[in-house]
């Protein structure tokens, strides 16, 4: 026997394992891409087309993570995930004998919600903590060329956004507005966090630049609490177990950043003036609109005690009387269920969705990980801010589910 055939079977376990390896990285960008490939909305492709790959892959991904769904897996998060997709469930039949919508319809609205069984996927798959920072980085690419591209073609639309084709997009901010996806808070602040974390913990030049870089990015977003946000959760983590004199530079060089940004950048300016403007007329009477949408959406929608509890479940727009009223008593007024997230989730899932999640913010907070990785405990408390007066809660979940997929595996080192 040659020295070529006494390999050929070690080779051939290697080659095995390689596809393997393969195989799941190939399936992880797959699932992770399409759902955000999904919520980009391409101006030119069918959002129906969408919507069909985008449910078949989650299907699929829901079969190869069965066992992991529907079995006897556990760890610090499942039985709150669990829960909450059950009760997702639970909520499609609250939109059918309560709202007379079709129970398909509902169906098919929802189905995005159950994205949060994209954890258990990577459960199964167990990916090592290095492929899930690199599949960070390729996504936020994704999302830097996306936006980009689409700013600098401006006012040309690449993308529907989340904002009404019809409109002009929006000026008043000093630059183009690019709403670029249904999401507000996905790859791009989750990787900010990390390029925090990479700074304090495997300093490089490069990863200054990258900071830099998302930042400057999150603030041509133009969403204010985003900037207000990333901006002081950014600084807490990175003063996080520094020395006095080490915390004073650093806040004493974060705020002059942002006072000569303040002068130099219009973005700012405008968004301040914006500010002013919306407050004067507070105090002339005129209602905030996401003060009224929490009235509205908390109040005047649920028809009974049960749907207050369980919710009302996903509307279908036109084909039904529950999006019949939603569309005629709060978006003609301005009332989005998007703008106001925990109010969303009221609607939708009711006390029992909002106790869960709020739930998973304290599991999330009480989890001890290694410095390094608490990045993406920040991302989550991030989220939650920004589901204040956004939807960054039910319209982040893949990354959502990677940053909890992060704290769970890094959780351990902690105990070893």
């Amino acid at each position: 026997m040659t020295v070529t055939e006494e390999l050929l079977p070690e080779q051939q376990i290697e080659s095995e394992e390689q596809i393997e390896k393969k195989s799941k990285l190939i399936s992880f960008i797959l699932i992770f891409n399409l759902s955000y490939f999904f919520f980009f909305r391409p101006l030119n492709l069918n959002d129906d087309l969408l919507k069909a790959f985008y449910y078949v892959l989650l299907a699929g991904m829901i079969f190869y993570s069965r066992n992991y769904i529907f079995g006897s897996y556990r760890d610090r998060f499942s039985y709150v995930i669990r829960t909450m997709s059950l009760f997702t469930f639970i909520s499609v039949f609250c939109a059918t004998l309560f709202w007379k919508q079709g129970f398909l319809d509902t169906f098919i609205s929802t189905i995005p919600n159950f994205s949060f069984l994209f954890y258990f996927y990577l459960a199964k798959s167990q990916p090592k903590m290095n492929e899930v920072e690199r599949f960070i980085w390729v996504f936020v690419a994704i999302y830097l060329v996306c936006f980009y591209v689409g700013l600098a073609v401006s006012p040309f639309r690449l993308f529907k956004g989340y904002g009404e084709l019809d409109k002009e997009i929006d000026t008043s901010r000093g630059i183009s507005r690019i709403r670029l996806t249904l999401i507000g808070a996905g790859p791009l602040y989750l990787a900010y966090f990390l390029s925090i974390s990479k700074i304090k913990y495997a300093f490089n030049k490069k990863w200054v630049v990258v900071c830099v870089v998302l930042f400057v990015t999150i603030v041509l977003h133009l969403g204010r609490q985003a900037i207000i946000f990333s901006f002081i959760l950014g600084l807490l983590y990175f003063l996080d177990n520094l020395s006095l004199m080490k915390r004073l530079l650093v806040v004493f060089g974060f705020v002059a950043a942002f006072w000569v940004l303040l002068i130099v950048s219009p973005v700012i300016s405008a968004l301040i003036e914006k500010s002013e403007t919306e407050y004067s007329g507070q105090k002339e009477g005129d209602e905030n609109p996401r003060v009224g949408a929490y009235r509205f959406y908390f109040t005047e929608v649920s028809p009974n005690v049960i749907t207050d509890l369980l919710g009302n479940g996903r509307y279908s727009l036109g084909k039904s009387k529950y999006g019949d009223f939603i569309d005629k008593y709060g978006r003609s007024q301005g009332y989005v269920a998007a703008d106001v997230g925990y109010a969303s989730i009221f609607l939708y899932f009711g006390f029992v969705g909002l106790f869960l999640f709020f739930k998973l913010l304290i599991s999330t907070l009480r989890t001890r990980v290694p410095n390094e990785f608490a990045y993406a405990k920040y991302y989550i408390f991030f989220l939650f801010l920004g589901n204040i007066a956004g939807s960054t809660l039910l319209g982040t979940v893949p990354v959502l589910c990677v940053a909890l997929y992060v704290i769970n595996i890094s959780r351990e080192l902690v105990y070893k």
